[in-house]
């Protein structure tokens, strides 16, 4: 059923916001440690629209911190 298909989900959130919301913390301070948090969280970020995960990962792979920013600020506004 859905309900049993959606709850893993949901129990996943705090976790996955969790991870977002650290990886902000060291894009607001262009950290290139961000890079480092992202490749430890990418196993978690499954659940994200594909577009917005690829964008995120995108802006991280040219080094573009501040639109990297802006992505994970609008996936997190999103969740």
């Amino acid at each position: 059923t859905v309900e049993t298909r959606a709850a893993p989900v949901v129990a996943e959130l705090p976790d996955l916001c969790g991870h977002l919301e650290a990886l902000q913390g060291l894009l607001a301070q262009s950290d290139l440690a961000a890079l480092e948090k992202f490749a430890e969280i990418r196993p978690h970020l499954g659940m994200l629209p594909e577009h917005q995960l690829g964008e995120l990962e995108n802006a991280l792979q040219n080094l573009e911190l501040d639109a990297a920013h802006r992505h994970c600020q609008t996936i997190l506004n999103g969740l």
